[in-house]
């Protein structure tokens, strides 16, 4: 059974369009307002939307891993949605459990897993984004420190910094780690890096 989030002509996955008349996507009603006799999209459609149809009502209790593009850089289900580029997760979530109660709110993972890409309907929930970090924290699975992309310093760094605090001045080991005084001080008072 289609979604009503979805196109409403048969076989079509893209959203609808709140703009475009009889529920169709912006492609189909760009046909129809042309006068051109509606008719599938001629690119290659992407299999995500019927997969997560498909799997809407799953009922294992292991995780179900979404067999599509994953995230680089947090190995989250990721898939085109609305014309962006965006989560699985979410889609399915909005799927199983209706729209999120606010546009902040996020699809968090009670089994912890999102990051392997579980896509799993009843291990998908809504949370604020600081529900979130908890699930994250108690699961083990926040990534910070050294495992962030964009992360200068390792832990071990963090360590030999805040040695130092007691022999040299900030402005030193900024100069001697190529940092900022005021970085240093937020590292040597755990303002940074705080679980090392």
């Amino acid at each position: 059974m289609k979604n009503n989030i979805f196109c409403s002509f048969p076989g079509c996955d893209n959203p609808k369009s709140p703009k475009a008349a009889q529920g169709l996507c912006n492609s189909h009603y760009w046909q129809l307002h042309k006068g051109r006799e509606l008719t599938p999209l001629s690119y290659r459609r992407n299999r995500c939307v019927p997969w997560l149809e498909e799997h809407l009502n799953y009922q294992g209790d292991d995780c179900l891993i979404w067999p599509f593009q994953r995230a680089q850089d947090s190995g989250v289900a990721a898939m085109k949605y609305k014309g962006k580029q965006g989560q699985a997760t979410r889609v399915m979530c909005e799927m199983a459990h209706g729209k999120a109660p606010t546009p902040r709110h996020e699809a968090a993972h009670s089994c912890g897993k999102g990051h392997e890409g579980c896509i799993h309907p009843k291990h998908l929930r809504w949370a604020t984004h600081k529900e979130n970090l908890a699930d994250q924290e108690l699961h083990g699975t926040k990534v910070r420190g050294e495992k962030l992309h964009s992360a200068f310093l390792t832990e071990s760094l963090v360590k030999d910094i805040r040695a130092m605090a007691g022999t040299m001045t900030q402005a030193d080991i900024a100069r001697h780690f190529g940092l900022t005084p005021q970085h240093v001080g937020k590292i040597i008072n755990r303002k940074l890096w705080r679980h090392v």
